[in-house]
């Protein structure tokens, strides 16, 4: 199940039924997070956001999962921050080249794999930082 929309991303006990509740995305052990230092100055994303990356697998297909976070630093109502998500996408690998015909992963073997997240607008104000989450 998935928050839609501004939300904190952060698996809940009423939601997922996690144990902790409140455990980050970015501390379950099949996740990759990129985070950037605290921002200076202001900065803008309008588009479509495009990832690209190298992967291997010893499967011979596989789901990715990105998703690109506006990280708020801590406040009164949010003391650990608040993750809001951006933008985000999916893709199975196995179509990388395009629909029409699936090319499977040979295990082992690294491919690269690119795509585009749903498109935004947002200011990533100061203070705050960005991060990509790959799963």
């Amino acid at each position: 199940m998935v928050i839609q929309g501004a939300a904190d991303h952060v698996t809940r006990r009423d939601l997922h039924g996690d144990d902790p509740p409140s455990l980050a995305l970015t501390d379950h052990p099949d996740v990759l997070a990129f985070t950037t230092e605290p921002l200076i100055k202001p900065v803008e994303v309008v588009g479509t956001p495009r990832v690209e990356l190298w992967l291997s697998s010893d499967a011979p297909d596989t789901v990715l999962f990105v998703m690109l976070l506006d990280l708020y630093p801590s406040s009164d109502d949010y003391p650990s921050g608040y993750r809001l998500n951006v933008c985000d996408s999916i893709m199975r690998v196995r179509y990388r080249q395009g629909f029409s015909e699936p090319v499977f992963l040979t295990p082992g073997v690294p491919v690269a794999v690119s795509f585009d997240l749903y498109p935004t607008a947002t200011r990533f104000m100061p203070g705050h930082r960005l991060q990509l989450l790959v799963t």
